[in-house]
């Protein structure tokens, strides 16, 4: 039991940290230039990922790894990045198949590149610094004080936490991002590193949202590349948490949950480094 409180204590005050910084920067977000109001967005992501780092090296000592530096690294990211593209355009494909009154493509200008440009670095820096604190630190915690299984279960209910906040999520939505949660713990025990995730995540949220202007509710403005318009059966559509509150995506992260955890995928186990 002391153990418990002791890392759930740890935790606790790291999450305070992290919510601190981000609830500051936000006061300052409220501009009207977009570039930046973009470039706060940005340092308050690296401002807490270096918190992240500091209080791993000093509360942990590099007692164990965080699982950024993995072994091939940018293979893992890649085929992560491949893996979230498939997964989203499939679940978002069958969402507008079914679920959609109109799809309408914006026009592509200078201003688009920029915008798009823009939330890619975005979108990389919020999967950067959320693998490296759900997944390294929480999970990796959890796993070096009792086992991994400890470490998924810790890393997935904080995450489940921590995303819970928004105020338009639903049942479904809780349980789209739980599964989404599931799914990167796991496969940061499969490849014994972040990278995988970090490339998966990174993908999902730049497409659900730089291309089909999906809920943004903690980024910047962005000028998707298309307009959707969906109809109000939202256990198909997810409603305002979309994709991640659909049904449909629930049933594609529980197949691929089984599917990753069961074939392992053919990713080679790499020691993680502190």
């Amino acid at each position: 039991m002391k153990k418990f409180l002791f890392i759930y204590g740890k935790i606790l005050v790291l999450s305070a940290i992290v919510f601190s910084i981000t609830f500051l920067f936000l006061e300052f977000t409220k501009v009207e230039s977009n570039l930046i109001t973009f470039v706060l967005y940005l340092l308050q992501k690296v401002v807490v990922l270096l918190l992240v780092f500091g209080f791993y090296f000093f509360a942990e000592k590099e007692k164990w790894g965080l699982g950024i530096q993995q072994n091939k690294k940018v293979r893992h990211f890649v085929k992560g990045s491949v893996l979230g593209i498939i997964i989203s355009l499939l679940s978002i494909t069958l969402i507008l198949v079914w679920g959609s009154k109109s799809v309408i493509p914006l026009p592509f200008n200078v201003d688009t590149l920029i915008s798009t440009v823009y939330f890619l670095l975005f979108c990389f820096a919020v999967a950067l610094l959320e693998e490296v604190l759900f997944r390294g630190y929480i999970q990796g915690l959890a796993t070096h004080h009792y086992n991994s299984k400890s470490g998924v279960i810790f890393s997935t209910l904080f995450f489940v936490a921590f995303h819970g906040l928004n105020s338009d999520i639903n049942i479904l939505g809780v349980l789209g991002i739980f599964l989404a949660g599931l799914l990167l713990a796991i496969m940061k025990e499969v490849s014994n590193g972040l990278w995988l995730g970090i490339g998966f995540h990174f993908m999902w949220n730049f497409i659900e949202t730089g291309i089909f202007g999906f809920l943004n509710s903690d980024g910047p403005p962005v000028s998707p590349l298309l307009t959707v318009h969906l109809t109000n059966n939202e256990i198909i559509t997810g409603g305002k948490y979309c994709p991640e509150g659909s049904i449909i995506t629930i049933v594609l992260l529980l197949i691929f949950i089984f599917y990753i955890k069961n074939r392992n995928i053919n990713i080679k186990k790499n020691k993680i480094k502190p």
